[in-house]
């Protein structure tokens, strides 16, 4: 009886060493993809001389969280931060010290993440979750560096333990609580929220535009996708012919986040999820793949001094025991986030989740997908006399909806930038932005271009009800700067982000 439990237990909650070896690959390349697109901002993004310094990021830095970025302000050492990330991520993803690789990835990744909290998106915040968790899942043990060091014995095809059942936990939980969070009537009567999200013109693709004209599709596909976050996950853990489950289970979700890349701009959010739901797939279909899993053994030398052992495979207790605790944690946070919550975490422990940085809020398109967006203008007046658009490379300032407000923000990054501090509660965050933009344009034009004074604006547009016409976008003043002495006006009052 103990073994048959024991089978299935392993049947439900362990993880093939090859899909841990191909999720360890593929996080590490959406890891360098983001870097190679932040290095030539690491001075803008994390430094003091960017558009956050140090005494306004410690603000919105939860209580109790790790950020080694805020050490110091200097460019210098936001750049060895990173090129240290950058060598860890490369030994991660080649399984070289896998174990400490993901310690330092995590904590690099973290605090970069921390560093500035406008520029984070829900990739982020699942990409450095995740390896939290990985800290406990030997991912090294296949297709790595590691798995061919001499004075070890072979693993097994399987890792089943408290980390292989925390790691698929904390998925399902991404997206359960991601459909319960969804609580407005654009889910669940109206069935009209994916019409919203496909009219926010800053991440749209040309798909999106052509669904936008079958209103009675999107709305099909906007309770389906309702469904499948909110129940999709229990068929992972169907306890007979769960080979089956799975793989259909699989591939639903991955249906549904390649219809969001196909329609949608999101970085690499989608990439990242595609990677983690290979954490899923069973063994007998990996099969039919790659064939039969056939460690190489280096049994003769398995009594040499071995500097890597794969001994997570079988947690001791006591680890097992912590990582219980943690998956238990983290439960109870997201049943807290929900609308009307049955159980939270008391306010004494939170500080567990801010210092190990696993509190989250899977609050995609919830409780209901934006209705308003926009795009910048900064009219900047120049020593010349002449005004210019600053955010649009000095073109003359026109108030009409560009072409393609994609292509007029250039960078996702600042983007997600604009669109959080446009808030109300985020006005305190806005001077030493308009403070870089005046110091990045007069350190780069002569002294007769020199910018003496700058408006942020941000044109709010509404999107309609479907078959209601589109209302006239209004100008909304976030701050008007003097580059050259103190803020003319600032829209808003000081206020720190809640957590």
């Amino acid at each position: 009886m103990l073994n048959k439990v024991n089978a299935k237990f392993e049947e439900l909650f362990g993880i093939d060493i090859r899909a841990l070896a191909l999720m360890r690959i593929g996080f590490c390349v959406c890891i360098l993809i983001q870097l190679a697109d932040h290095l030539p901002y690491l001075e803008e993004f994390y430094s003091d001389a960017g558009i956050l310094p140090r005494a306004y990021a410690i603000h919105l830095l939860a209580p109790n969280a790790i950020c080694l970025n805020l050490m110091s302000g200097s460019w210098a050492f936001q750049a060895l931060l990173f090129f240290l990330l950058v060598i860890f991520t490369i030994g991660l993803l080649l399984g070289w010290r896998t174990q400490l690789c993901t310690l330092m990835v995590w904590i690099l990744l973290s605090s970069f993440h921390n560093r500035n909290w406008f520029l984070l998106g829900a990739e982020d915040k699942l990409m450095h979750i995740l390896f939290f968790w990985f800290l406990f899942i030997p991912w090294g043990a296949c297709y790595s560096i590691d798995s061919r060091r001499s004075g070890q014995n072979p693993p097994p095809p399987r890792v089943s333990s408290m980390g292989s059942v925390a790691y698929l936990v904390q998925i399902c939980s991404f997206y359960t609580f991601a459909g319960f969070l969804k609580t407005d009537h654009q889910w669940t009567v109206q069935g009209n929220s994916l019409y919203y999200a496909l009219n926010l013109d800053e991440f749209i693709k040309p798909l999106g535009h052509a669904l936008l004209q079958h209103p009675l599709l999107l709305q099909q596909l906007t309770f389906s996708t309702l469904w499948l976050e909110r129940w999709g996950a229990l068929f992972f853990f169907i306890p007979f012919k769960n080979a089956y489950f799975r793989v259909v289970t699989v591939v639903a979700f991955m249906l549904l986040h390649i219809g969001i890349m196909l329609c949608m701009e999101l970085r690499l959010f989608q990439w990242i999820c595609l990677v983690m739901l290979l954490g899923f797939l069973p063994t007998s279909f990996l099969n039919r793949i790659f064939g039969k899993y056939s460690p190489r053994s280096n049994s003769t030398t398995a009594n040499s001094l071995s500097i890597w052992k794969p001994n997570l495979f079988r947690m001791p207790t006591y680890l097992s025991i912590i990582v219980a605790f943690f998956i238990t944690y983290t439960l109870f946070w997201n049943i807290g986030e929900l609308r009307k919550p049955l159980l939270k975490i008391p306010s004494q422990l939170r500080w567990i989740g801010y210092t190990f940085n696993i509190y989250q809020h899977w609050g995609m398109f919830a409780p209901r997908s934006m209705i308003d967006d926009g795009w910048c203008v900064m009219p900047g007046k120049l020593r010349n006399g002449d005004v210019v658009d600053v955010f649009n490379s000095g073109a003359p300032v026109t108030w009409q909806e560009p072409d393609s407000i994609e292509k007029l923000n250039k960078l996702y990054d600042l983007t997600l930038y604009y669109l959080n501090i446009r808030h109300n509660e985020n006005s305190y965050y806005r001077k030493p932005w308009a403070e870089y933009i005046c110091n990045e344009w007069n350190s780069s034009h002569s002294f007769d271009k020199q910018l003496l004074s700058l408006d942020i604006d941000f044109m709010e547009k509404d999107t309609p009800p479907p078959g209601h016409p589109k209302p006239i976008p209004r100008r909304v003043l976030l701050i008007s700067h003097d580059c050259f002495g103190h803020n003319v006006r600032q829209a808003n009052t000081h206020q720190h982000r809640k957590f």
